[in-house]
């Protein structure tokens, strides 16, 4: 499919002439801005001279992005192409919810996501982790995305996540027989990319990229939406290992998500933990993690929906809490109807559910098991 074309004018004209006002974010990549072109709003990331998205990242992401087709992938809208580096761009939809960081973070005041949508959020981005891993020859082969973490999570209005940033992504056919590759194609070597608290033991000592790779760095972010732990990433997945060993894996719950499940919340700590084991075939696949997030998050569906319909529960003040906050200018309602449809809506984005058995390795060495689903605890 090929994205449209956008002159630089309309961008420059969309955005006021690239005026702070319009800015709604920015990185090592460049300025990311806010705007309407051709009738609906968009959100416009424009390349830096220098910056650390360089013109082959660029290529990629449009280049993969015109492929692909999931409804908790960020969207490609259009694309400038310019000899001035400065007006380079990129127009995604417009994800007026931010990154799932920031919504973990509860910096001035703001509330944090309450531990229902982040269970909702893992389903459907490791949804779309599946549906990477999972692309068949005839639509380019399996994709390693490479820069797996909540700030590349992304929420809409009616905060459902979307996985964006393809710009690092590396086809799994580049990896050859072995399944993983040193740092690029062909095996040469290569500077690391990524960001170093969710790269996977085996990259970080010997550059070797693979699927599993993804795997781990979607298992640290599990981690977490479980404790709400956004710094010292270095101490979260010990510190997980010994509380859940220990029989305390609750204790580590982020109080600021309301009051969890226990049974849910623990389940999300052990499924990352068994995400992050410390080899590739220690670790799940991305479709059976995307089998056990979609069974987690329609048993809590079901219990929320009872919850709501007897007036009372974590819908009830969720419902409130989404209700009042402004995403993109207007208020987003959350209520347990409109939840319920659009939870029919995104079911097709979800893997089939599936039974099994999920083993923890504790960070002393034994073993223990946890069953995500069903069976004796």
């Amino acid at each position: 499919m090929a994205v449209p074309i956008v002159q630089p004018c309309e961008v420059a004209l969309a955005t006021g002439g690239f005026h702070s006002l319009a800015g709604i974010g920015e990185g090592g990549f460049g300025k990311v801005y806010r705007a309407m072109v051709h009738n609906r709003p968009v959100a416009i990331k424009v390349m830096a001279e220098g910056g650390l998205q360089g013109q082959a990242e660029f290529d990629t992401e449009q280049r993969l992005l015109a492929r692909l087709s999931h409804g908790h992938l960020v969207r490609l809208l259009g694309v400038v192409r310019s000899a001035q580096p400065c007006l380079r761009c990129l127009l995604y939809e417009l994800m007026p919810g931010g990154n799932v960081e920031e919504q973990l973070a509860s910096e001035g005041g703001r509330r944090v996501l309450p531990w229902w949508l982040r269970l909702r959020v893992a389903a459907q981005v490791s949804a779309a982790v599946a549906y990477l891993h999972g692309l068949p020859a005839s639509a380019g082969g399996a994709l390693v995305h490479r820069d797996i973490k909540p700030a590349n999570w992304f929420l809409d209005g009616r905060l459902n996540a979307k996985l964006g940033d393809m710009g690092l992504a590396l086809p799994l056919s580049e990896a050859g027989a072995a399944g993983s590759v040193r740092g690029g194609a062909g095996g040469r070597e290569q500077a690391m990319v990524g960001t170093w608290q969710y790269m996977p033991p085996e990259y970080r000592s010997s550059g070797l990229i693979g699927l599993k790779g993804d795997v781990y760095a979607l298992g640290v972010s599990l981690l977490q939406l479980a404790t709400g732990q956004l710094e010292r990433l270095a101490e979260l997945l010990p510190r997980c290992r010994e509380a859940v060993a220990g029989g305390q894996g609750c204790s580590l719950l982020d109080h600021k998500a309301g009051a969890w499940d226990e049974a849910a919340g623990e389940r999300l700590l052990c499924l990352g933990l068994w995400c992050c084991q410390d080899t590739p075939e220690g670790r799940p696949s991305s479709q059976t993690v995307a089998d056990q997030l979609a069974k987690l998050w329609l048993a809590t569906d079901e219990t929320l929906k009872a919850a709501a319909t007897a007036g009372d529960g974590p819908v009830a003040s969720a419902a409130a809490w989404a209700g009042s906050r402004t995403l993109g200018g207007q208020q987003q309602q959350l209520s347990a109807g409109a939840h319920h449809h659009h939870h029919q809506q995104q079911q097709q984005h979800l893997p089939p559910q599936r039974q099994q058995h999920v083993p923890v390795v504790a960070s002393s060495g034994g073993s223990f098991w946890r069953f995500l689903t069903g069976g004796a605890q």
